[in-house]
């Protein structure tokens, strides 16, 4: 079973991360209002994470798509963020910096393998476009997915994520949700998100369970339209010793 707690960076600020692999050394975890206030830009997202963590950030232009930055086939990452919804990268450096990826209600998830990583951004969209399934095949050829953890980071959650029914007809089977009226539902994404990677090949599953829409300590485009910063979601690659 794995807990979550409540950390704090360097400069106090508090962020949410998954006890029993925060104790092992990973440094990860999702960021809400606390950390930079909105409109929460990348580059300030990346100045203020180096400053509280001390290692480099990289993070995407996203699109709502699928497409996944795959860091342990490209080996530069010197692009300034990248057109994409995810990173693949190793777990393990020499020089370590963290990879990321910014939410106002959409899932920010995390997998953590054995030696391989991601960060995805799965909006309604990307969930039906496919991304979890295409992640999870590119990290198949480095972990078995039997050993990968996939933490489910604060998201718009199911009593108040509404939707219309071509919504929940794009995601497809996978789809958990309430309807409400002929023509509206409540998309539960969490859920979603969950069966959809439990359907890709990864059980060891774990939500956080808290809603984006309700929980102020997080940024929530549908509470608070164009005023709503990021959230982040972020993975920091573990040190390894470089041999002369």
């Amino acid at each position: 079973m794995i807990s979550w707690q409540m950390t704090h960076t360097a400069s106090t600020v508090p962020y949410l991360a998954c006890s029993g692999l925060f104790s092992q050394g990973l440094i990860h975890g999702f960021l809400g209002k606390d950390f930079v206030l909105a409109p929460s830009h990348s580059d300030t997202l990346c100045q203020a994470f180096s400053d509280s963590f001390d290692a480099p950030l990289s993070l995407l232009h996203q699109v709502h798509g699928s497409e996944c930055v795959n860091v342990c086939e490209q080996h530069s990452t010197n692009e300034e963020f990248f057109e994409a919804d995810a990173f693949l990268f190793p777990r393990f450096s020499s020089e370590p910096r963290a990879y990321g990826i910014k939410t106002a209600d959409c899932v920010p998830i995390l997998l953590v393998g054995k030696t391989t990583c991601a960060v995805i951004h799965a909006g309604w969209r990307g969930l039906a476009a496919g991304i979890l399934k295409r992640v999870s095949a590119q990290l198949a050829q480095h972990d078995d997915l039997s050993s990968v953890t996939a933490l489910i980071g604060p998201a718009a959650g199911g009593d108040h994520y509404e939707v219309g029914r071509e919504v929940l007809e794009e995601i497809g089977p996978c789809v958990s949700y309430r309807q409400i009226s002929e023509s509206k539902a409540l998309l539960d994404l969490e859920h979603t998100a969950e069966k959809l990677l439990v359907d890709s090949g990864i059980e060891q599953v774990f939500a956080s369970g808290i809603c984006t829409m309700s929980d102020d300590r997080f940024y929530s485009y549908r509470r608070e339209g164009q005023r709503a910063g990021r959230n982040l979601a972020f993975i920091l690659q573990e040190r390894t010793i470089r041999r002369e």
